[in-house]
């Protein structure tokens, strides 16, 4: 029993610390959201350059690389966020998503690819 508030205080505490770097004004939390936007921005660079990375073997790493960060910081904006299923029916949320399935099934979905530039809407 004593196992288990201590989870729920720690996943309390990362919810509680996400929401300070993601929303915060503080120091540290302005240089968590540049460094985001800077991640941001190499996302839709790599977005941009796609179609010259396509044919080249290293493409399915970066591609899955980059469908890494995204994951991470999607869960990571849904821990931080209060609201959560109101969080999952935003726009913004909608088009991350989106985005990971053409980032998860590159071949299939290549036709779609461009519409990852939505990306910059989440900016």
């Amino acid at each position: 029993m004593a196992e288990s508030s201590s989870k729920r205080t720690g996943i309390q505490a990362l919810r509680s610390r996400l929401r300070l770097l993601y929303h915060g004004h503080s120091p540290v939390a302005e240089r968590f959201q540049v460094a985001l936007l800077v991640v941001d921005l190499a996302i839709i660079a790599f977005f941009i350059a796609t179609p010259l990375l396509r044919d080249k073997p290293v493409f399915l790493w970066l591609d899955f690389a980059v469908l890494v960060l995204v994951a991470v910081d999607l869960c990571a904006r849904g821990l931080a966020n209060n609201e959560p299923l109101r969080w999952l029916r935003q726009p913004t949320t909608i088009v991350d998503l989106f985005i990971m399935m053409t980032l998860l099934f590159p071949a299939w979905l290549a036709n779609l690819g461009f519409l990852r530039i939505l990306r910059l809407w989440t900016l």
